[in-house]
C-alpha cells in the first residue's frame, strides 16, 4: 500500500476508482483487516503489467486461507478465551499459511519462546496429559502443583 501512495500511482488509481491506498498501523489489528480489505477492493483497478507494481501484487487467486488467517486474531480477542483454545487457533493458523513459523515466530522454538519446557508443560497439564511430562517439564511446573486440604 505505501507504493500506491507515491503521486503517480495516486493519479493512475485515482482515474480508474475513487477507493485510496492508507498505511497500516502496526498496533492494530483493526488496520490489518481494513487493509487486506481494501487491498481485494483495489486489486482490479491495479494493472498487472505496471512494472513499479507488479511485484507487489499477489500472485493468483489468493485462496480463503487469506481470509481464515484474517479470523484468527479476531478470535484471540474473545473475553472468555482459554489457553488451548488460543493454542488451538495459533495450530490452525500454522496448518493454514505455513510460512507464519518462520516469518512471524510462531514455531514452539522460536527465539521469542523464554521457556519452551515451561509451555509444553502448561500445554499438556491444561490438556490432562500429566503422565507424558517430561523430568525437565515436569520440574518446571512443580511449584504450581495445588496442595490438596484435608
Amino acid at each position: 500500500m505505501r507504493k500506491l501512495r507515491t503521486l503517480k500511482q495516486v493519479a493512475k488509481l485515482r482515474a480508474k476508482t475513487p477507493l485510496v491506498a492508507v498505511l497500516r498501523q502496526d498496533t492494530r489489528w483493526s488496520s490489518t483487516f481494513s487493509l487486506f480489505k481494501l487491498y481485494f477492493r483495489l486489486r482490479g483497478f491495479i494493472s498487472a503489467d505496471d512494472d513499479d507494481l507488479a511485484d507487489l501484487l499477489l500472485r493468483g487467486q489468493p485462496s480463503t486461507s487469506w481470509r481464515q488467517s484474517w479470523r484468527v486474531p479476531k478470535h484471540l480477542q474473545k473475553e472468555y478465551l482459554a489457553l488451548l483454545d488460543a493454542q488451538a487457533l495459533f495450530d490452525a493458523l500454522l496448518d493454514i499459511r505455513s510460512s507464519f513459523s518462520e516469518r512471524y515466530l510462531l514455531s514452539t522454538d522460536a527465539n521469542i519462546v523464554h521457556s519452551p519446557d515451561f509451555e509444553e508443560a502448561v500445554v499438556k497439564v491444561l490438556d490432562g496429559q500429566m503422565a507424558t511430562l517430561m523430568d525437565d517439564e515436569l520440574a518446571v511446573v512443580v511449584r504450581f502443583k495445588r496442595i490438596q486440604r484435608p
